[in-house]
């Protein structure tokens, strides 16, 4: 499928349609993150789709990206939720970092590399405290770690309320 003929949603389908939905089930049955979609979303350059054309990715309008959503969602709930929560991750990044150095150096990454981004203050653990974090981290030869001390980070830890 070549990437300039085809739409964002066009090539979200054809992955979801092909790759995401055969392994839906299993997915789901094993509580599982969704690796052959993901992989396959990286392959078809879909993870870094909204980043500007002059930075890598393709300039995708958030419109396109919703139908992306949606075109995945038919296929598998969970590579559209890992989807969209890395899109709204990128978003925020687009939005608040395009005229600063280091966050449109980052996104040239994330279009080059098509890196998948994710956000510590969904994990239950932390309470929204993102100076730490109690995600395993597997590397790609098969070692494996998890933390839940805190990270460095210049950011003082905040806790959250207890109302």
């Amino acid at each position: 499928m070549s990437r300039r003929r085809s739409t964002v949603a066009e090539r979200a389908a054809h992955v979801g349609r092909e790759v995401a939905a055969p392994a839906a089930e299993a997915v789901d049955r094993e509580a599982r993150f969704p690796h052959e979609a993901m992989a396959a979303l990286r392959e078809a350059r879909l993870l870094g789709a909204p980043v500007d054309s002059g930075l890598g990715g393709e300039g995708a309008a958030f419109a396109e990206i919703a139908e992306a959503c949606h075109a995945l969602g038919q296929h598998c709930a969970n590579t559209a939720m890992v989807f969209a929560m890395h899109q709204i991750q990128l978003a925020c990044l687009i939005d608040h970092g395009r005229d600063r150095d280091w966050p449109r150096d980052f996104l040239r990454e994330v279009a080059t590399r098509q890196l998948l981004l994710a956000s510590a203050t969904t994990e239950a653990a932390t309470g929204g405290d993102t100076s730490r974090s109690d995600c395993a981290v597997e590397a790609a030869g098969g070692a494996s770690a998890s933390s839940s001390r805190a990270a460095s980070s210049p950011m003082p830890s905040r806790r959250m309320p207890s109302w």
